[in-house]
């Protein structure tokens, strides 16, 4: 048997689980202030070193991508109150519902009818809106080099269809001067959220005509209010490519300019916390950025993919195909979209025990119907998993409690003298079969499971909206009455009473503190989480106690 002395190894364990519980009490407290905290807009003097270093877009209608190897310059704006005099054709499926505006020809206006704004309301998500602080569309088009190419002022005419829908296309038209007709064409899924885009341009004129192809999403003033990001759990401008996610925060944006990889992603986009829009650009793409450009009183942020500088002859057609997937961070939907969409929802360096988790979670919830529920089950079943381990660590609490007694007595007998003092303890460690150690490691290897269950709440969007019952009516937002984290306290409490008193006054009175410091910390949580806490010390206390009474006895 490994020896131990009293102020040495017992000490030094104690001392690395104490400082692991701080770190994790640091990294959760965070959490919850960021989950509190409403977004904060980014400085004013930070957005003025922008403007001076790079020539602000005088318009929206002039904000363009410039990746060409020439002074040519595109791509559209983000708002124009000339939409809503030129006209717009309705977009419709089971899952979506926007439009499409004439000028600019692109899609500025799309709701989310498979999920609601607010629990209470019937209101859809609104992904896309034309207008606002926070303005979001999808544009698509034509760079040429000294060419006349449709801008965000264009009016496209309609050529084909009176609406987008899955069984009716809609095709736009646009002739220029010089003998070049640009079509957009839209195609609408009934049972996705992937609407494709094919735009062709025709060389009806006698010289050849160079041509650039692009596409963009745009966003003003970056996240949506009560939504932000951070260090574990990020959502803003992003795209996956080359294997490797590639993102920018709109607050780097600004600060650090624009983020370019050459090549073509798989998707590239704006996420959400629970949506995303994401291009699945054309096979021939070779470049795509995230960038920031202030206009007026506006932060804009842009993500945009653009294919090559190619010579079109006369009498040939120019075809690029994207595709763009606008809708909910949901498994499935992004299964279906395939095209690696399914990477946006990652579960960092913890994956291979997250993902497994969360697959059974949604089994469980499919066959019970609640995610309430589905908690609680995983919970237990976690729980059986690492019985071995967590009954090692509270046997071997428990038998320090049982000696308590006679470690205080050793204390009074040998007083100061604390080499006499460690002899002694080492000596009644041996004869009780008591290794100070095990206690601790334990309940280390169990922590990589806690912090996967903690990724798992805050990235899925399954648990958005989704009812345990009784009070709780969204798992992803915090009690409205706060039962759950008192709840949660009073079960620490009664952990903390199971287990024997740290030796050190100090770490004694932390430890004391902890159900009070976490029942304030989790007041703010999303209720799921709090309920895997509490049902896991529920659990905890439960082995422990059945451990204590009928194991070391």
């Amino acid at each position: 048997m490994q020896n131990f002395t009293p102020n040495g190894d017992n000490n030094d364990n104690r001392n690395l689980l104490m400082a692991v519980l701080l770190a994790a009490l640091v990294l959760i407290a965070f959490e919850a202030y960021m989950w509190w905290q409403n977004p904060k807009q980014p400085q004013q003097a930070e957005q003025t070193a922008v403007v001076e270093t790079a020539a602000a877009p005088a318009s929206l209608n002039d904000l363009r991508p410039q990746a060409l190897p020439t002074n040519a310059t595109s791509v559209a704006p983000l708002l124009d109150n000339a939409v809503q005099e030129s006209g717009e054709i309705a977009l419709q499926s089971e899952l979506l519902a926007g439009r499409i505006a004439l000028v600019g020809g692109r899609i500025d206006e799309l709701d989310l009818l498979c999920c609601k704004k607010e629990l209470s309301g019937d209101e859809p998500v609104a992904l896309f809106a034309p207008s606002g602080s926070q303005s979001h569309y999808f544009d698509a088009g034509w760079l040429s080099p000294g060419g006349q190419v449709p801008d965000g002022n264009t009016p496209w005419q309609v050529a084909r269809g009176s609406e987008l829908t899955p069984a009716q296309p809609l095709v736009l038209q646009w002739r220029n001067d010089n003998g070049l007709v640009f079509e957009r064409e839209f195609q609408l899924d009934n049972n996705g959220y992937v609407i494709t885009i094919t735009d062709r341009v025709q060389n009806a004129s006698t010289n050849a005509q160079q041509l650039a192809h692009y596409s963009q999403i745009h966003k003003t003033d970056g996240h949506i209010k009560g939504e932000q990001p951070t260090f574990y759990h990020y959502y803003g401008p992003q795209g996956f490519a080359a294997d490797e996610m590639h993102k920018r925060s709109y607050k780097k944006l600004q600060k650090k300019g624009t983020l370019t990889f050459d090549g073509r992603p798989s998707w590239w986009g704006m996420s959400s916390h629970y949506f995303l829009a994401a291009i699945i650009p054309d096979s021939r793409v070779t470049q795509a950025s995230l960038r920031y450009n202030r206009v007026g009183n506006d932060d804009v942020y842009s993500a945009v993919t653009q294919g090559p500088l190619q010579i079109l002859q006369p009498n040939q057609t120019l075809t690029y195909t994207t595709q763009l997937f606008a809708g909910p961070k949901d498994v499935d939907a992004l299964n279906a979209a395939n095209h690696d969409l399914n990477k946006v929802n990652s579960f960092g360096i913890l994956h291979a025990i997250a993902k497994p988790m969360f697959d059974v979670m949604r089994w469980l919830a499919a066959a019970t119907g609640n995610w309430g529920v589905a908690i609680i089950a995983i919970t237990l079943l976690i729980k059986l998993i690492t019985w071995p381990l967590a009954s090692k660590s509270y046997k071997s609490m428990g038998k320090l409690k049982a000696i308590q007694p006679k470690m205080e007595k050793l204390k009074e007998q040998h007083g100061e003298n604390k080499e006499a003092f460690a002899m002694a303890m080492l000596e009644l460690y041996k004869k009780e079969k008591v290794n100070p150690a095990s206690g601790c490691w334990p309940m280390l290897i169990q922590m990589p499971i806690f912090f996967a269950m903690y990724k798992v709440m805050l990235v899925s969007f399954d648990l958005r909206h989704a009812e345990l019952g009784l009070w709780v009516h969204d798992l992803s937002a915090r009690d409205p009455y706060f039962v759950l984290p008192i709840l949660m306290g009073l079960s620490m409490m009664i952990q903390m009473r199971l287990n024997p008193p740290p030796p050190d006054p100090t770490q004694r009175q932390v430890m004391q503190l902890m159900p009070i410091i976490f029942t304030a910390m989790f007041l703010f949580f999303p209720s799921g989480l709090v309920l895997y806490w509490l049902t896991n010390n529920v659990f905890s206390v439960a082995q422990q106690w059945w451990i204590q009474r009928k194991v070391v006895a």
